[in-house]
C-alpha cells in the first residue's frame, strides 16, 4: 500500500505509515495464532482441539492420552519439573504424530491427536510407546549420574542430596491412550461426547492393565512388563496345579507300562503252550 501511494503521491513519504501498517497485520496475525496455540507445549490448545470437532467434515480417528499420576510427579519434584514432563511428553507425540494430524493439549496432563483415517494408528502408537520408553531411559540414567555426582560431593548435606524439588532429578511417567475410528459413511454427525467416551473406555482399560504389570515388575525380577499381566499367586496356584498333573501322568504311564509288559508275557506264554487266545482274552481287557 505504502509504495502505491508513493508511486501516485511522490510527494508524500509513505515509509512509516508502510511500517505500522505491516506492524498492525503482524500483531493480529501473532494474537490470533496464539489463542489457539498452548504455550508451555506449543500444541495446539483446548479451544482450538473443541473447535475442530465442529468443522471437521470427513473421517478420522481420535487418540487419547493420559499421563499416569502426573500430581506424584508436581508433588514429588515440584511444578517446575512437572511441566518440563509435560513438554518432553508433548515432543514426541509431536514427533510422532504431527506427519499425519493434528496435536492438541486437551486438558492439565491430557492430550489428544486426530488422524487421517489412511494413517496406521497401531503402528504410530507403537512408535509412540518406543520413543518414549527412550526418554524414560534416558532420564534415567542422567538420574543416576547426577545423584553420583552429588554424593561424590563432600561439601553438600544430606537435606540438600534428598531435596528433590530443588535439584535436575525427576522421572517421566507412564502415558497411557485409546483411539477410536469416526467414519462419516456410517455416523450421520460427529458425536464429540460420544467418541471421546470410546476413546477414554479404551485408554481406561489400558490404564488399569499396563499398572497392574508394573506392579508384579517391582515386586519380582523374573516377571517382566511385556511378558504377563497375572499376579504372583495366580502363577503359584497354576504351577502347583501342574506339578500335581505332571506326577498324575506320570503314575498312570507308569502302571500302563507294567500292565502291558504282563500281558506280553502271558501271551508269549499262551502260544508256547499252544493254547487258545480267546480262553484268556479277559486278562486283555483287565491289563487294558
Amino acid at each position: 500500500i505504502g509504495v502505491s501511494i508513493q508511486l501516485i503521491i511522490p510527494t508524500v513519504s509513505s515509509f512509516w505509515l508502510t511500517i505500522s501498517i505491516a506492524g498492525a497485520f503482524i500483531y493480529i496475525y501473532y494474537n490470533d495464532l496464539t489463542q489457539y496455540i498452548d504455550r508451555l507445549t506449543q500444541l495446539l490448545n483446548q479451544n482450538s482441539y473443541l473447535n475442530r470437532f465442529e468443522t471437521i467434515n470427513e473421517s478420522f480417528y481420535l487418540v487419547t492420552f493420559d499421563i499416569d499420576d502426573f500430581a506424584k510427579v508436581n508433588n514429588t519434584y515440584g511444578h517446575e519439573k512437572g511441566n518440563l514432563v509435560l513438554e518432553i511428553i508433548a515432543s514426541v507425540i509431536r514427533d510422532v504424530y504431527s506427519k499425519c494430524g493434528s496435536c492438541y493439549r486437551s486438558g492439565g496432563d491430557e492430550f489428544a491427536v486426530i488422524l487421517s483415517p489412511k494413517a496406521n494408528v497401531d503402528k504410530l502408537n507403537s512408535e509412540f510407546c518406543k520413543r518414549l520408553g527412550e526418554k524414560r531411559k534416558e532420564q534415567e540414567e542422567q538420574n543416576k549420574l547426577k545423584k553420583q555426582q552429588k554424593q561424590n560431593q563432600s561439601q553438600q548435606s544430606s537435606h540438600e542430596l534428598s531435596d528433590k524439588k530443588h535439584s535436575d532429578i525427576f522421572e517421566i511417567p507412564y502415558v497411557s491412550y485409546g483411539y477410536t475410528l469416526y467414519n462419516k459413511t456410517k455416523e450421520q454427525s460427529v458425536n464429540m461426547e460420544n467418541l471421546r467416551g470410546k476413546a477414554d473406555e479404551q485408554l481406561y482399560t489400558f490404564k488399569k492393565s499396563s499398572k497392574a504389570a508394573r506392579t508384579i515388575t517391582e515386586n519380582s525380577d523374573e516377571i517382566s512388563y511385556e511378558r504377563s499381566s497375572k499376579p504372583e499367586s495366580d502363577k503359584k496356584s497354576i504351577k502347583g496345579k501342574d506339578d500335581e498333573n505332571s506326577k498324575k501322568w506320570i503314575t498312570c504311564t507308569r502302571n500302563n507300562l507294567v500292565n502291558y509288559t504282563v500281558s506280553i508275557v502271558f501271551v508269549l506264554n499262551a502260544h508256547k503252550k499252544n493254547a487258545r487266545l480267546e480262553n484268556h482274552a479277559f486278562f486283555f481287557l483287565f491289563y487294558k
